[in-house]
């Protein structure tokens, strides 16, 4: 078994879910050679990646940047390559893109799981 590496969603308002997304959907079709790298080491089983995040955020971005992607159960998954173990954090009472008392709550409730 290769490195693990869990990437949470820091602030669930900000730009961490959308990155790691992101992520993902790069390296369904690598085009950069650290992509391709990054691929090959996860195909190899040399590295793991798990996400920990609020599902409803997620989901809201999924649909909206990178629809090719499909979040299950316990996986975000795309249908060209690799996937990445996805735990569930509730985040309820805040929006996306603005700064407020319940995503901060949900940050720190992301690191205490983490």
């Amino acid at each position: 078994m290769g490195m693990r590496l869990l990437l949470t969603a820091g602030d669930p308002a900000g730009i961490g879910p959308e990155l790691i997304l992101k992520l993902l959907a790069a390296l369904q079709k690598p085009r950069t050679p650290r992509e391709k790298e990054l691929r090959e080491r996860l195909e190899r089983d040399e590295l793991r990646l798990s996400c920990l995040g609020p599902r409803n955020v997620f989901e809201a971005l999924r649909a909206r940047f990178t629809p090719a992607l499909r979040l299950e159960a316990d996986r975000l998954a795309g249908a060209a390559g690799p996937s990445l173990a996805f735990r569930d954090v509730p985040g309820v009472g805040f929006e996306v893109g603005r700064v407020s008392r319940e995503a901060g709550a949900c940050a720190l409730s992301i690191l205490d799981r983490a």
